[in-house]
């Protein structure tokens, strides 16, 4: 008997502390600093403004859309059971996540929306400092202009009109795509498919390792390593300026060069066919050689036109 009550009361403890954790999730947001107003846009949703971001970084399950538009705020919309936006007026941070024990409390109690995305607005004319993010929805960036861009999915990535002054990270497993996107330094290493168009990454060397298909169109590269470990290697009209370098462990390689002059090509298949211009061979070069193209695969077929 002594243990039953001690057990039910124990739970009853319990039981009020996670309701009045849990309601005051919701009637407690940040406290509003200067640079920060609030907007309820609806009983699921609320809006928050700050007049100076320099950085922001993302860790939420949630898909992430960045815009611009013409304002002068930095505007984010996300659930309200999203209590986890802050901003530190020193180093004009913004931080947008739900982790931590607020996090676990609201899962537990099935309040918290996975399925609602999160929106933020930036100034067309701004160029944020840094952008860090990792999700494991959806990361959706269109017309930004960051010094550095660092990102993490599971699910999908991409990138469209997006300028980054220096380097350009993404991991994970998600599957990317890029289009007319420049940045100084392109670093790519996940497990996702890689699909990008229409961009520039001429200033340093780019480098891109993935375990799946990787996919390039009408893009200006300098120096380039390309490393696909079970993957095709789709490649048309690419602007190399220096050396490109293109290995599968288990594809095929198709590339179709902007010009047939003043370069060196190899290409070695262990297990498959190599054409270089029309013809059965492995190696072909021409003129000064100022442009250097290495192509091989450990199972599959070369074809270079």
């Amino acid at each position: 008997m002594k243990k039953t009550f001690i057990v039910g009361f124990a739970l009853t403890i319990l039981g009020i502390i996670f309701i009045t954790i849990a309601s005051l999730n919701n009637a407690f947001y940040d406290v509003p600093q200067i640079n920060e107003q609030i907007h309820f846009v609806s009983p699921h949703s609320v809006t928050k403004s700050y007049r100076q971001v320099r950085s922001i970084e993302l860790k939420t399950p949630n898909d992430v859309k960045v815009e611009a538009y013409d304002g002068k705020s930095v505007k984010v919309s996300a659930p309200t059971s999203l209590n986890q936006i802050h901003y530190q007026s020193g180093s004009r941070r913004l931080t947008i996540g739900a982790a931590g024990v607020n996090h676990l409390l609201t899962s537990l109690l099935n309040r918290y929306d996975y399925s609602d995305p999160i929106l933020i607005k930036i100034p067309r004319q701004t160029t944020l400092r840094s952008v860090k993010g990792s999700s494991t929805g959806e990361l959706n960036f269109s017309a930004l202009n960051v010094d550095q861009l660092r990102l993490r999915g599971t699910d999908e990535v991409h990138l469209n009109n997006v300028k980054v002054n220096g380097l350009l990270r993404i991991s994970g497993e998600a599957d990317l795509n890029l289009n007319n996107v420049t940045a100084d330094n392109l670093n790519i290493n996940n497990d996702g498919e890689v699909d990008i168009q229409n961009s520039d990454f001429q200033k340093q060397p780019a480098s891109i390792a993935n375990a799946d298909d990787i996919s390039i169109t009408n893009t200006k590269l300098n120096r380039a390593n390309l490393t696909s470990s079970d993957g095709d290697i789709n490649l048309n009209e690419l602007q190399i300026t220096h050396e490109l370098t293109v290995r599968t462990s288990d594809g095929d390689i198709h590339a179709v060069l902007n010009s047939a002059k003043n370069l060196a090509v190899s290409a070695t298949a262990n297990d498959g066919k190599t054409t270089i211009f029309g013809h059965s061979q492995r190696h072909f070069t021409d003129g000064n050689l100022a442009t250097n193209y290495s192509f091989s695969t450990n199972d599959g077929d070369i074809h270079i036109e």
